[in-house]
């Protein structure tokens, strides 16, 4: 194991010494080819324990929501071991799944399978992610003081939010790992690095439903507790 990611401190905690590299989106989220040159982040033992009780939740509902061939794929192979071995899960998504007609974003009218989603376990693996990814975009961990809110919005309130941060859309830098799997999106303020905004979506834009009306967009901010209730925090 490279030393680059031992006897540091973890990205996540910005407590614990890290003893081990952590895949910032995990592996299992994409198909064996696309694995490579993925971002990592020194992680210590007790995060890399809850983060991979949340991934491994996620890995295997995700999928069901997608847009995406390779997770179409995923759905027939790795999906079907993961409930497998998993029956409680299995289970308890076998008594709810269903299908509905849901309007996608180019106005086609397609019939899509629903599942049950703890929304609990993907805001908190959303707010690791976005830990893990402010550590390996800007090398430095973001700090231990500065919080990490995750919102889940409809299309009219995303517009909304990025309006009262005053950001356009040339304000981001856009990534995608594999293809179209993880796809993210972010900006910081000129004044505090630490302040940033970040629009996160996984399958080539599989975003989870309240009802068969709306999506609902993943997308987190960070920075110091004084901004958390001010009308006047701006990026730019």
């Amino acid at each position: 194991m490279s030393k680059k990611y031992k006897n540091k401190v973890c990205v996540y905690c910005a407590t614990n010494e890290s003893t081990a590299p952590d895949h910032v989106i995990a592996r299992k989220f994409f198909p064996e080819d696309q694995r490579g040159n993925l971002p990592q982040v020194p992680i210590c033992d007790e995060c890399n324990t809850r983060k991979s009780y949340f991934e491994t939740y996620a890995e295997t509902v995700l999928p069901f929501g997608y847009s995406n061939v390779s997770a179409k794929d995923m759905l027939q192979t790795d999906v079907s071991k993961r409930l497998n071995k998993n029956l409680k899960l299995k289970r308890k998504l076998s008594q709810k799944i269903g299908r509905i007609w849901l309007e996608s974003k180019s106005n086609i009218v397609l019939q899509k399978t629903v599942v049950p989603v703890e929304r609990e376990k993907l805001i908190q693996l959303f707010e690791m992610i976005i830990r893990g990814l402010y550590h390996y975009t800007f090398k430095t961990i973001l700090p231990k003081d500065y919080f990490v809110e995750i919102y889940e919005l409809n299309y009219g309130n995303l517009i909304l939010f990025y309006n009262m941060l005053l950001l356009e859309p040339n304000n981001f830098i856009q990534k995608e790992l594999g293809n179209g799997i993880f796809y993210y999106k972010y900006a910081t303020s000129d004044e505090d690095q630490g302040i940033s905004v970040w629009e996160m979506s996984f399958y080539n834009g599989m975003m989870i439903t309240r009802n068969a009306k709306e999506y609902l967009f993943f997308c987190g901010l960070t920075g110091p507790e004084e901004i958390r209730n001010n009308d006047t925090t701006y990026l730019g």
